[in-house]
């Protein structure tokens, strides 16, 4: 099904992670901790880390000031969530200036004593949200594979065969559209893959605010690219070094 508003597209389509996705819906409805729980640090963790634990819902918050960014994240122990970690940060600096902290956060969380299951799922959430996370430059990637790929219709906006959540999520991970973030995960041990999206926006590159950009590597203003969606990724160990 598709629904469209002035010049843009919303994509609902069967994901390819449909069961997991349905899940992981219960965590964008009220997921801030603010005000629950308690609050405790972690031994050997940054004196500017905070920690707030939430035991009713098996939450438990951890988060960073650094300038204008409040850099969060959210792991949750308890069902249906169990094992997936959230990102709800607020920020307008780029992802590459974001790395050292993420990846702060994501070592409190594995040697937190309180920890209980192993993260086996990330949730970024949307590409291009209403308060700012980084620069927008995952959504400037995505739309700049999606002109590149020869699987993509830039004309009618779409894929030329299979479903639009399918796509977005191989040209995501093929491209690397979230080099960052796996450099974060890297350096704690830890593996990051897309994938599945979800609620892929499709809007004409002339309006995006990165088109310039865009223009910049040959993409014409009249051509409709992916440039949001909802973005879930896998976490692994990463193999041992032989």
């Amino acid at each position: 099904m598709k629904q469209s508003h002035s010049g843009l597209s919303w994509h609902h389509a069967p994901s390819i992670a449909g069961a997991v996705v349905a899940v992981i819906v219960a965590i964008f409805v009220d997921a801030t901790l603010a005000g629950q729980g308690q609050t405790k640090s972690v031994p050997g963790a940054s004196a500017s880390l905070l920690i707030e634990r939430d035991a009713e819902r098996g939450a438990r918050s951890y988060s960073i000031n650094e300038g204008d960014c409040h850099l969060s994240l959210i792991a949750f122990d308890s069902p249906p969530n169990r094992g997936i970690v959230q990102d709800r940060s607020v920020c307008t600096s780029s992802l590459s200036a974001q790395v050292s902290a993420r990846s702060r956060l994501l070592s409190a969380i594995l040697s937190d004593s309180e920890s209980r299951e192993q993260p086996r799922t990330f949730v970024w959430g949307r590409l291009t949200p209403d308060r700012r996370r980084d620069d927008l430059e995952m959504a400037f990637r995505l739309a700049l594979a999606a002109h590149r790929s020869p699987s993509w219709d830039a004309k009618r906006g779409g894929p030329r065969s299979g479903q639009i959540n399918d796509l977005v999520a191989k040209l995501a991970d093929q491209n690397s559209i979230y080099e960052e973030l796996r450099r974060s995960f890297n350096a704690v041990g830890l593996e990051l893959k897309f994938t599945s999206a979800e609620k892929v926006l499709v809007m004409s590159a002339g309006t995006l605010s990165f088109f310039d950009r865009l223009r910049d590597s040959g993409v014409d203003p009249a051509e409709k690219l992916p440039c949001d969606c909802l973005a879930y990724f896998s976490i692994s160990k990463m193999p041992a070094s032989k």
